[in-house]
């Protein structure tokens, strides 16, 4: 299996359904989180895609999110106890939220993320839509049941059995553990304005 190549198909099919929401579909987001390591580099990708079609880019979190649970679905962390650091971020007329990541596979960035999300907005929550663009790894949206918020999967691809973070293989593996240092280290600096 070519892994550079497969890469470069994950690369290619994130930037056409993203482009896809965005020019055909017109869609407009208020905000666009991604979590820990993968999420950065996709936030960077989107805003990359934003910027080259000349479309103003919302503002961008990037969230620290820890497991959010085991393979049997028992709660690992609180997700939203990280509330206290996102208070500089502006929630305010939030309707239309993009989520993206590599791939998902049970959800529990997404879950992690969407409890975050849920300890910063004003009760009662107002009506919101939280859309999640990722390879498909075996996702079921119909697991995250919130109200008012309406969960959307927009899959860019089914992921390949056994081939995680397949994004990250355009990287040569020289450059990969640097990056990774270097955006471990400055993750909460990330956020600031």
């Amino acid at each position: 299996m070519d892994l550079g190549k497969l890469g470069e198909d994950s690369l290619s099919q994130f930037i056409k359904t993203f482009k896809r929401l965005l020019v055909n579909d017109k869609r407009k987001f208020d905000i666009i989180i991604g979590a820990g390591d993968s999420g950065q580099i996709m936030i960077y990708l989107t805003r990359l895609v934003y910027e080259l079609l000349k479309v103003d880019c919302p503002q961008t979190v990037v969230a620290p999110i820890y497991r959010h649970a085991d393979e049997k679905e028992a709660i690992l962390f609180d997700n939203s106890t990280l509330a206290g650091d996102f208070q500089n971020i502006s929630l305010l007329n939030i309707k239309d939220i993009l989520f993206v990541d590599d791939e998902i596979g049970s959800g529990n960035a997404a879950k992690g993320v969407l409890d975050l999300l849920l300890a910063l907005f004003k009760k009662p929550i107002e009506e919101k839509i939280y859309t999640i663009i990722a390879e498909d790894g075996g996702f079921d949206p119909r697991g995250i049941q919130v109200s008012n918020i309406k969960i959307e999967f927009i899959p860019t691809k089914k992921r390949v059995e056994e081939v995680y973070n397949a994004i990250s293989y355009i990287v040569p593996e020289e450059y990969e553990q640097p990056i990774r240092n270097v955006l471990q280290e400055n993750i909460k600096d990330l956020n600031k304005s």
